[in-house]
């Protein structure tokens, strides 16, 4: 197939060959498409891509979680910040936001970004639903759980090249499974 895509791939080193990892979900259980995205491993498992270029051209704003040990994709979320050709990286030694900070305190920060149910885009409702909560529960001072880092630099936004940097922060919770939840700020 040509054009974005939405697939993601392992290489095993001992057979030292490619594996599709993701070839036995349904379209629907996977992110837009796209080229041109960002993406880093936010934990042993956990690769976070964030925008990109979708088939029509449009600059797509969403983050999305691959969650290795599960086959799946486990957060589908928009942030508010359409870019691609953009870097981004694991930071997970920059200092974690206060309950204000997360909860929205600081005015240049980002709406929460919340936990997905479901590794469908079906989820994205669900992690959208999730969002209030996890501000709220920020903003209340709850204890979380260990926390990963993301930036993303710069990249095109559709009207310049720009030169910013975004920290995405993600606890991790233990109910069902492993979830994220996490909050965006600049």
């Amino acid at each position: 197939r040509r054009g974005p895509l939405s697939d993601v791939w392992e290489f095993e080193p001992g057979e030292r060959r490619w594996r599709c990892c993701s070839a036995e979900l349904a379209e629907e259980e996977c992110p837009e498409g796209r080229e041109m995205a960002a993406g880093t491993m936010i934990s042993d498992a956990g690769l976070l891509v964030h925008g990109g270029r979708g088939a029509d051209g449009t600059l797509l704003d969403d983050l999305c979680i691959w969650d290795g040990r599960a086959g799946r994709w486990v957060l589908v979320q928009a942030t508010g910040h359409a870019r691609c050709a953009h870097s981004a990286c694991n930071a997970a030694a920059l200092p974690q936001p206060t309950g204000s900070e997360a909860a929205g305190g600081d005015a240049q920060a980002a709406a929460a970004v919340g936990t997905a149910a479901a590794g469908t885009t079906a989820g994205a409702a669900a992690a959208g639903r999730g969002g209030s909560k996890a501000a709220k529960a920020a903003a209340a001072g709850a204890a979380a759980a260990p926390a990963s880092n993301g930036v993303l630099f710069g990249g095109f936004t559709g009207e310049t090249v720009a030169g910013d940097l975004l920290q995405l922060t993600f606890l991790r919770q233990q109910r069902s499974g492993e979830a994220f939840q996490g909050c965006m700020r600049v």
